[in-house]
């Protein structure tokens, strides 16, 4: 069973559609919301965890508590503005191990949207993330066992390559699968702008550290 983390500003179109959605597929233990919203919906949706935060504690952070939080070990992430066919959830599942880092997505370069496979899914290795590998962000799985607590300075940024780069197991992406979207629809707003500029430096000291 998996456990599936969200955290929202209620930006995205059709985000309550999603919520449904996951919440009648067998292999999604539960959904916790990480609701960064003033004034949060009242919401009764069977399986969902509802987080209100009452403002907006940031990605990075939601993450960390949508992960404390969690009742089983294998771990969804997915940003409110992805769309997925019901089976990805039953064809990732077996793969979400302990011995295995992150699973994510493949990024065709600059375009909106993921891949359109009509075969089986495939998972490649990979050791670097790149261009092609942004859509980690978007959507990924990992094991609780390999999830380490992104540091607090980090707010929208950089929390997927943190954990890239430190699991301490070998990553992949997901390919031919059907998963798309508009992609970070609340995170382009020029409100983030200056956060990510500190999450930039921030992330720079982090690895001259390491």
């Amino acid at each position: 069973m998996i456990s599936v983390i969200i955290p929202t500003l209620w930006l995205a179109e059709g985000f309550m559609d999603r919520l449904m959605q996951l919440s009648a597929i067998e292999e999604v233990a539960e959904i916790i919301l990480i609701d960064n919203s003033e004034n949060p919906p009242d919401l009764v949706i069977p399986k969902l965890v509802h987080i209100r935060e009452y403002q907006n504690t940031y990605v990075n952070p939601a993450w960390n508590k949508g992960v404390a939080l969690a009742r089983h070990d294998r771990l969804c992430i997915m940003n409110d503005d992805i769309n997925f066919e019901n089976d990805l959830f039953s064809k990732v599942e077996p793969h979400i191990r302990e011995e295995n880092g992150m699973i994510g997505l493949y990024n065709f370069d600059g375009i909106p949207y993921y891949d359109d496979g009509d075969g089986g899914i495939e998972f490649k290795i990979v050791d670097s993330r790149g261009w092609r590998g942004m859509g980690y962000a978007c959507l990924f799985f990992i094991h609780r066992r390999r999830y380490k607590p992104i540091p607090l300075g980090l707010k929208v940024w950089f929390g997927d390559d943190y954990l890239f780069r430190f699991n301490g197991a070998p990553n992949y992406m997901m390919q031919n699968i059907n998963v798309w979207g508009a992609t970070s629809v609340t995170s382009r707003l020029p409100v983030f702008d200056s956060v990510k500029i500190s999450d930039s430096e921030i992330y720079s000291e982090i690895l001259k550290n390491a």
